[in-house]
Parts: structure tokens; sequence; C-alpha cells
């Protein structure tokens, strides 16, 4: 093994990619490096020291020392949801409005579709009639509508992120929320306050049973309720984020100027598919306004799946769809996600967007180390890092098989512990148990241990048994323990961890975040 110096850069990112470059030409000559440099890294606060191993040419980890891991919690922290004594989340009036509100059909949490016999109705239309008994309170936000398969949400934190730090006044609407369902409607990046919430939501059930609007459900009225308080609160943009699809979705009541669709992968195909085409079509339907812009995380030589989207903002006569540069194959999620915000906030300043603070025209130059490292704290249950027990414990919400894989990934190049990571993982029954085990395998990540367990007991929801029969099904040389209790394995993941001084990383679905975000936060 050799030790080698590289330059200061700026990002552990840079780094990473200079390395790879550099250990490619001399892959014949050295069979192993170690180094070490410090370096500002975008998701903490100030440098820290990190390790790359590469072997045989290739990036094998880059880690934190230990004890490092804490400095990045430290900066990364959130403030906790207020859990009052007797254990409730909310104000007592909210507590009766969403009472109300869960009278109502929720599709998050039911049966959307067995077989060909599709159960979940989709459409924009209930959510538009509500909105229409109140004056359609929607037409005057400006809004950038966000939709696609990964990253949405991150996406939606950056831009606000980006437009509150130049003075505007910004209010998000997201879903689904991992703790309190204050986290779907933001003001200014903070949750909605209990008694503005209650009143909305009070607003908007009264009108649908008042004018006897029985078709409209959970998500409905949550979404009108969401996008009239934003236009309530004269917000000056709206950063929305989609349900689900994009075409049919309850957000759908919105002529946005922006439309941004970060990519396109195999989900919902009970919905939206069954092919990406398909998929793409739904997600490309929030195109909707003459002159409107489109970004695309979606690269043109994926010709399927771009044309489909170039097609539908033709016929809405939009602008030619702006495609994001395609990322070097060392770019994590994060990373992208960063790109299409950058380009979206270029858009912006090439249509006569004007920052408030400078007067200057937005662009992607705002998305820097400092801007991302703020956005990383909105939204939770996203590479959320905690510690338990002295371990550490990334919790994110990946369901899909290429965004557990891009999680096992960027969990282990980021390298929380000198040790290997256990992977903690429940999905629902509508996703591929067996797609989503290969594509971790695929990561080609070191495990100790995989831990399988299940959100609840309904039927909605794989069992921790078919989940371990998935790995298992992969040849997986790792230990694949079965836990049915969610509570209980994360129990068993970070006991596992202590034995090689690893961490956890908690993947496969928002609904188990939330319950494991719960547990470490009442701690």
């Amino acid at each position: 093994a050799q030790t080698a110096r590289v330059p200061l850069t700026n990002s552990k990112e840079d780094a990473r990619a200079a390395w790879c470059g550099a250990h490619r030409l001399h892959s014949n000559a050295l069979k192993s490096s170690t180094v070490n440099r410090d370096f500002g890294c975008a998701s903490c606060d100030g440098g820290l020291q990190y390790q790359m191993v590469i072997r045989n040419g290739i990036l094998r980890s880059v880690s934190q020392p230990s004890g490092a891991w804490k400095k990045e919690l430290a900066a990364r922290s959130k403030p906790s949801p207020s859990f009052s004594e007797d254990g409730s989340k909310y104000s007592p009036r909210l507590e009766k409005a969403l009472a109300r509100l869960d009278e109502l059909v929720d599709w998050e949490r039911s049966h959307r579709s067995v077989g060909e016999n599709r159960l979940m109705r989709v459409s924009s239309s209930p959510c538009r009639d509500l909105l229409e008994k109140l004056g359609s309170p929607q037409k005057t936000l400006r809004t950038v509508h966000v939709t696609g398969s990964k990253g949405k949400g991150s996406v939606v934190a950056l831009i606000a992120s980006a437009l509150q730090q130049e003075g505007f006044r910004t209010g998000c609407f997201c879903s689904p929320h991992v703790n309190r369902v204050n986290e779907r409607v933001l003001i200014d990046l903070e949750e909605c306050d209990d008694e503005l919430f209650a009143k909305s939501l009070e607003n908007i059930l009264d009108v649908r049973a008042k004018h006897e609007l029985q078709s409209c459900t959970w998500f409905d009225s949550l979404a009108g309720a969401g996008l009239a308080l934003l236009a309530e609160e004269k917000v000056d943009w709206a950063i929305v984020e989609v349900g689900l699809g994009g075409r049919l979705d309850s957000t759908n009541v919105l002529d946005s100027e922006f439309c941004v669709i970060t990519n396109i992968m195999l989900e919902h195909q009970a919905i939206i598919g069954p092919g990406r085409r398909e998929i793409a079509y739904e997600k490309a339907g929030i195109i909707r306004r003459r002159g409107c812009s489109v970004v695309t995380g979606v690269q043109p030589s994926d010709s399927e799946v771009a044309g489909q989207i170039m097609k539908c903002a033709a016929d809405a006569q939009a602008l030619e769809p702006v495609f994001v540069p395609a990322s070097n194959p060392s770019e994590s999620f994060t990373e992208v996600n960063a790109r299409i915000a950058a380009t979206t906030l270029e858009e912006m300043g090439h249509r006569g967007i004007v920052s408030k603070r400078t007067g200057v025209a937005l662009s992607g130059a705002l998305i820097n180390p400092d801007l991302r490292n703020r956005a990383s704290r909105v939204l939770k249950g996203r590479m959320e890092l905690f510690e338990y027990k002295g371990v550490p414990v990334v919790i994110d919400g990946a369901h899909v098989p290429e965004s557990v894989r891009a999680a096992v990934s960027e969990a282990h190049v980021r390298g929380y512990a000198i040790g290997p990571q256990v992977l903690m993982i429940a999905v629902g029954s509508d996703k591929d148990e067996k797609a989503i085990a290969l594509e971790a395998m695929e990561a080609q990540v070191p495990f100790h241990r995989i831990v399988a367990t299940r959100i609840g007991e309904s039927s909605r929801y794989t069992s921790s048994a078919q989940m371990k029969v998935a790995f298992d099904s992969q040849s997986c040389n790792t230990k694949v323990d079965a836990v049915e209790n969610p509570i209980d394995a994360i129990e068993r993941s970070v006991l596992a961890a202590k034995e090689t001084n690893g961490y956890v990383l908690v993947v496969g679905s928002l609904h188990l975040a939330g319950v494991i975000r719960e547990k470490l936060i009442r701690r």
C-alpha cells in the first residue's frame, strides 16, 4: 500500500471523482492506496477528516474516522416534533379536525389495487371541486410543481431553501408525512402551526359536507386544505410535491409556471403503469400551462421516456424540456437532486425571476454546500442521521429497487462508522421485494447483518419471513434475520452493529421511517 496526498478540493464528491480518475490511470501500478485529507463536506459544517480506500483502481470506501459522524449529527440536528406528556402529537383542535379527516377513504394506507381489478379512484376533479367552492384560491399561487419516482421531496426542499434565502416567502406542500401531518405544509420551511392547519382543514371538511362532495378522499381534502392555506398565507412561491403520478393527482389543480420531473422508475405499476413509458405519461401530466418551463433529470438517450415527456410538453404548448446533463457513475442521488434543483433555478432566472435580496436573476449557483446542508434539515426520513445506544442510525424512505440501492451505496460512501453496514428493511406488499433485495446486493456493500421486518400487521405489508426469503434467494452470504416487530428489529440491528463497530441503515418505506424515527426521538 502507498499513501498519497491530493490537492485541497471543495467537496467530498470532487475529491472522490478526482481520485477515481487518478487511480484508473494508475490501476496497474497501485494495488492499494489510502489517502487522508481535510476537505469541506456538503452534508456538514466545516471540514471533516475522511479516508478513501482504493483497491485495484476501484474506490472501495470513503469513511469518517471513529467519532467523526457525531460532528455531522450535530451539524444536521433537527428539532424533534412536540409530543405532550400524554403522548399526543397535536393540539386538541387539530386532533379533532384530523379525526374528521380520518373518517374518509385514505388510499395512502389502503390496498390500492388487486390484480386487474383496480380499486383506487384516481382523479384530480374532486379536489378541484372542493377548491372551486372556496373560490379556487390555488389560482392565486405561483408554483413549481415537482414529480418523479425519487428525489421529489429533496428537490422541493432545495428550491424552497434557495427562494427563501433570496427573500421570497415560500410555501411547500409535500407528501407523505413521517411523524406529524404538519410536515406536509411548510411556511418558510417551518411546519404549519397546529391552529392554522386545523382552521384550514375545518373549512375544507365543512365545504365537503355542505356540498355533499362524497367522492373527496382523505388526500383530496388534505391537498385542498394545504393549497388553500398557502394561498391564504400569501406566499410568493409554492413548491408542490405530487402525491402519486401526476396527471390525475389531487395536486394537479395547479397551472404551474415551472414543472420538474426528477426521474422515471418502475413504481406503482398497478396504478400508473405498467411500463416506464406509461408512468412517464402520467407524471408528465403536470405539464398543463401554455409556455411553462419543464426541467427533468431523465436523459434524452432514454428515448422512450424522454420522448413521452417531450410529447406531453408539446401537447400543452409548453417550452421544450430542459434535460439536466447526465451524471458521472460515482455521483449520488443527493448530487443529482442538487443539479436538478440548480437547473430549475437557472430556468427561473432565465424567465426573469430575480432575487428580492440582490435584484440579480436566480441561478443554479445558489445551490451551494451551505444551502444544501440547510435543505437537508427540512425533510424527515431522507438520509437522516440519529444516534441510538452509541450507534449511528441512518433512516431513509427509499422504497423502489433503484432508490434502495442508491441509499445503501450512499450510506456506505458517507462512512458513518469503521465497521460494516447493518441493513434493516421492510416494504409494502405492492413492492417487488425480490427486485429490491437484488438491487441492495448489487450495491456490493459489505453487510454485517440484514434484518428484515414488517411495518404493520395489515396485508398491505410484506412479512419479515417473505423479505428474508427474497434476500436468501439472491445467494446472500450475509446472515438475514426475520424480526416481525419493527421496534424489536431496530434493537436487534443496533446490537448487531455494535458487534463490529458498524452502523444501521433503515430503508424500505417512509411508514417504517416514521415508526423508527418516533422510537428514536421518544427514547
